[in-house]
């Protein structure tokens, strides 16, 4: 007996990060199907925010945005309680400058591989600070290693 099997595939969702501004080729991005673009908060490197004129001009091409904080996420020393805490209230603030809808993500970046050790010392506590913060202002998204993403998703941060 033979049996066939369909494989229904999702829809592809092309999308990209920039790290400064996309408005000068936001029509090109919808040319080749974009649907997203993941663009910046920080506090140290301001060039690579978005800002609310940048987000109208995403949002008015059809597109969606998706929203990364990122500061210092290379160095395992900056993240703890506290830093989360000051990274959402600075990220919350960004968000709200720019348009950002409340209730939509914000990803806090884990640019590094992180250890077990790592993870419990120093990211989920950062982590905890910022759901502290967001408080259901924004959800909480992270950006990081499989092994990072899976621990915060298990300690229920994000």
């Amino acid at each position: 007996m033979v049996h066939h099997v369909t494989r229904i595939e999702p829809p592809v969702l092309i999308g990209f990060d920039a790290a400064q501004s996309v408005a000068g080729v936001l029509e090109k991005a919808v040319m080749a199907g974009v649907r997203w673009i993941a663009r910046y908060y920080s506090f140290n490197t301001r060039g690579k925010n978005l800002s609310a004129a940048e987000a109208t001009a995403i949002l008015g091409a059809g597109l969606d945005i998706v929203s990364i904080w990122e500061a210092q996420g290379d160095q395992v020393t900056a993240f703890s309680y506290e830093s989360g805490q000051r990274e959402a209230a600075t990220a919350i603030a960004q968000a709200q400058a720019g348009g950002q809808p409340p209730g939509t993500a914000i990803y806090f970046a884990v640019d590094f591989d992180a250890t077990a050790d790592q993870i419990r010392d120093r990211i989920i506590p950062y982590f905890r600070g910022v759901n502290d913060i967001m408080a259901g202002r924004h959800k909480v998204g992270a950006y990081g290693s499989g092994l990072v993403l899976s621990r915060l998703d298990s300690e229920g941060l994000v």
